[in-house]
């Protein structure tokens, strides 16, 4: 009670100098440079306060406690790490606001201090709000002339925010780094990031140029309006939000537990591109055909035969792996070597590069990234050019696009069809694989890919490649886990969303082939106490759990467990192999915990190849590599090689994966593509040990779980 009457004392002394003042009230905004964007986010939205006597104050500084509070008020943020998180926060006015950022980790203080009082900077600040919005880095380093002051943390978010326009305060070059924040250079940024909020529950019928952000704690209904941005969700909307004929240019990024629901399909105007149908003419059959994959593949007249043999190839420089390269010594072709380039490399030393063998250089001239879909230049692309051609070498360009809306990868795919190209490496969404597989198909260009979801791989699309895993395939392992056990029955503690729902089924189906019983237990992640969850699995005495959610939750229920005395088995799935959960547990807390990975985590793994890659992705980006940068590296080198190995026609290089490939060993583990292009087909069990050193061991198949 104590606590709370001095946070009283404190909100009463804040409200006598504060107050929401109206648009165009304040006295000293008039003629600022962030004067409309005051009178927006403080008149209109009251996200960030005037004072009494009826000034805003623009350019005074911000305390890291009052920041914590805005970004509150502007997301709603739900859950609340547990009070003595921090050792001076107790009892002060932005407790409340700074345990929530803690728990979705954004605000993560100084040794044990959130320092609440102290001025925030500006790098701190783009920090946390890139953190808050769940932005991933695209760019590697900002380009102002003191980027070298701009501390690690906060260096990928600041390129990140200049190259999508969110930061329009930079006077002369400079981002000034360490620069207490000020009001209205805050209340920019965010202006910058969202175009419109709606904070009640409401129909929106207006059209918004940017991002819209509801905050709405019940939602809202969206007709017919186009969204030039994002549509954006904050983690405090707990009701649906409904959209009725509604365009979104953007994406949804839905952080709250509300659904976003349709009403009425989107209305997608009939594209005017040329159809691949109408530029690609398949040639002549000779009426007859093969047996291949349970398939007639057909024929076709005046095509060459293949002239490639094993004894042609070999490995040069055999005794330095590192600089080893694959030479063709037929009499058909000439071997010649390439590098792509792009502003991950930095500095090039194009002499060096020409004295290496390197024959021609691919160089990135700019890309179109999945934040907002805008289209950015490659800061490095003049320099690589004039360097790479001085040096004597063939130089081409490239533009890299990541498609945000499944018309943009529509139209990517079908350009890419114009343009003549043999094979696609497709590291895109999963919603968009609808735009693009007709085109696809149609034109019958081999696709290697990631993230496809599992129904189209029961399509029979001969000329689709999967170097990961399908969701099925990723999940298997834990059942095959409580098999290795000789458990008959497990409890399993997911969330309510479809896609936990869909994987429960998956489980309960594939446990009753196998003998083994599954205890759905339906968890709210937003929960704080899981005791009742925990207890009600319990009561159905089973031999083991699966516990699956979001890190800060999962970390929460396994603590409790622990607490309540559970002893059987635990079964944590992928999360043992993201070093962000592991963090949030103390050693003790982990050991003997069980988990799974389709891929073995970076830091455990010890093939020097793959050590060799993280040190250069390292170098090469500030960033430390993950199992995403494996898989991606392992899809591009699959269709590097095959199209290497086949002269780049397309028909070859799907057969040459088919037939050519099996056992190829990639960073994340050996490949045989099977009839539907699945390729992995090993997963790994873990067992956390003490100190939290991770144990690999078993490998399991995971090929008819696909």
């Amino acid at each position: 009670m104590k606590r709370h009457f001095g946070k009283w004392l404190t909100a009463a002394a804040l409200a006598v100098g504060c107050t929401v003042m109206t648009a165009n009230a304040f006295a000293d905004t008039n003629g600022h440079w962030a004067e409309s964007a005051i009178n927006k986010w403080s008149g209109e939205y009251g996200i960030i306060q005037g004072y009494d006597d009826g000034t805003f104050r623009p350019d005074k500084s911000i305390t890291r406690g009052a920041f914590a509070g805005i970004l509150d008020r502007f997301l709603h943020f739900q859950n609340a790490s547990p009070a003595d998180t921090f050792s001076d926060t107790a009892g002060t006015y932005w407790e409340d606001a700074i345990l929530k950022l803690h728990a979705s980790g954004i605000y993560l203080g100084n040794q044990g201090a959130a320092l609440p009082s102290s001025t925030i900077t500006r790098q701190q600040a783009v920090a946390m709000i890139g953190r808050a919005f769940r932005i991933a880095p695209e760019t590697a380093a900002p380009d102002y002339t003191d980027t070298d002051q701009i501390a690690e943390y906060a260096m990928a978010y600041v390129g990140e925010f200049e190259v999508r326009g969110y930061l329009t305060d930079s006077a002369a070059g400079t981002f000034r780094p360490t620069d207490p924040i000020t009001r209205a250079e805050l209340i920019n940024i965010l202006s910058n990031m969202v175009d419109t909020l709606v904070k009640e529950t409401t129909t929106v019928t207006k059209d918004v140029s940017g991002s819209l952000l509801i905050s709405a704690a019940d939602g809202a209904t969206l007709k017919g309006i186009r969204i030039g941005g994002d549509l954006i969700l904050a983690p405090g909307v707990t009701k649906d939000v409904t959209l009725v004929d509604c365009v979104i240019q953007g994406n949804i990024r839905n952080y709250g537990t509300g659904e976003v629901r349709f009403e009425a399909p989107q209305i997608t105007p009939e594209s005017t591109a040329t159809k691949p149908s109408d530029v690609y003419k398949p040639g002549t059959t000779l009426d007859r055909t093969l047996e291949y994959g349970g398939k007639s593949v057909p024929i076709y007249r005046d095509r060459p035969l293949n002239v490639f043999s094993d004894v042609d190839f070999i490995w040069t420089d055999e005794e330095n792996e590192n600089r080893r390269r694959l030479e063709y010594l037929g009499g058909e072709f000439r071997t010649r070597y390439g590098i792509d380039v792009s502003s991950f490399q930095g500095e090039i030393d194009w002499d060096a590069v020409a004295d290496d063998n390197i024959d021609f250089a691919m160089v990135r001239v700019g890309f179109r990234g999945t934040g907002t879909g805008s289209l950015n230049t490659d800061k490095y692309y003049e320099q690589n050019i004039r360097g790479a051609m001085r040096a004597g070498l063939e130089t081409g360009v490239y533009f890299f696009a990541q498609a945000v809306t499944v018309e943009e990868a529509i139209d990517a795919t079908v350009r890419l069809i114009d343009d003549g190209v043999s094979c696609i490496i497709g590291i895109v969404g999963s919603n968009q694989y609808a735009g693009m597989l007709e085109e696809l198909e149609d034109a019958r260009i081999p696709m290697m890919t990631t993230v496809a979801p599992d129904e189209i791989f029961t399509r029979g699309y001969d000329w689709l490649f999967n170097s990961y895993v399908t969701r099925q395939q990723e999940n298997a392992p834990m059942l095959k886990w409580a098999e290795s056990l000789g458990a008959k029955s497990v409890a399993c503690l997911l969330g309510t969303d479809d896609d936990s729902r869909s994987l429960m089924d998956y489980f309960i189906e594939e446990g009753e082939k196998m003998g083994i019983e599954i205890y759905p237990e339906w968890i709210n992640p937003a929960d704080n106490d899981f005791t009742a969850n925990i207890t009600s699995a319990r009561s159905n005495d089973p031999d083991a759990y699966f516990v699956l959610s979001a890190d800060v939750t999962m970390s929460k229920i396994l603590r409790q467990m622990k607490q309540m005395g559970i002893e059987e088995p635990i079964n944590t799935g992928g999360a043992m192999g993201v070093q962000s959960f592991v963090d949030l547990m103390e050693a003790d807390e982990l050991e003997g915990i069980y988990g799974q990975a389709s891929i073995l985590p970076p830091y455990i793994i010890e093939d020097p190849r793959v050590v060799e890659y993280i040190a250069k992705y390292t170098e090469a980006t500030g960033f430390p590599a993950d199992i995403t940068t494996l898989v991606y590296y392992d899809c591009a080198m699959l269709m590097f090689e095959a199209a290497a190995a086949t002269g780049g026609d397309s028909e070859a290089i799907i057969k040459y994966l088919r037939e050519d490939m099996q056992g190829y060993e990639g960073l994340t583990g050996v490949y045989n593509f099977d009839e539907r292009g699945l390729g992995r087909w090993e997963a790994y069990l873990l067992r956390m040990g003490p100190d939290k050193q991770i144990e690999h061991y078993d490998t399991v198949d995971i090929h008819d779980f696909a």
